[in-house]
């Protein structure tokens, strides 16, 4: 498989004892009330949190006030988890990469 330099830098740059492993996002269109058809449980990823009041109550990386959502938004618009980190300096390194492999195994289908 090949990926862009971007993406190549971005996985060579974490240098972390880390199981190598494809990410593979599926864009499923939304249902007829406007939200993905799978939804993922939040509650079972220990690095993030929900705190009514803090930032509209939408899921912050625990300890911060910065969405989950903002990684996936970069990603997707083609940044890398390096560049993440420097925009989002409260975030660490180790939740993102639990954030991912969460997202991952909560996708995978048994």
């Amino acid at each position: 498989m090949h990926c862009s330099p971007d993406v190549a830098e971005a996985t060579e740059s974490l240098n972390v004892e880390y199981k190598a492993h494809s990410v593979v996002l599926i864009l499923v269109p939304p249902n007829r009330n406007g939200y993905a058809p799978t939804m993922l449980d939040w509650n079972q990823c220990p690095t993030v949190e929900r705190v009514p009041g803090k930032v509209s109550g939408v899921w912050l990386f625990k300890g911060t006030r910065v969405p989950v959502k903002a990684l996936f938004e970069n990603l997707e618009d083609g940044a890398g988890v390096d560049d993440f980190l420097r925009w989002f300096p409260g975030v660490k390194r180790e939740q993102v990469l639990a954030v991912l492999e969460f997202a991952e195994q909560s996708l995978t289908v048994a």
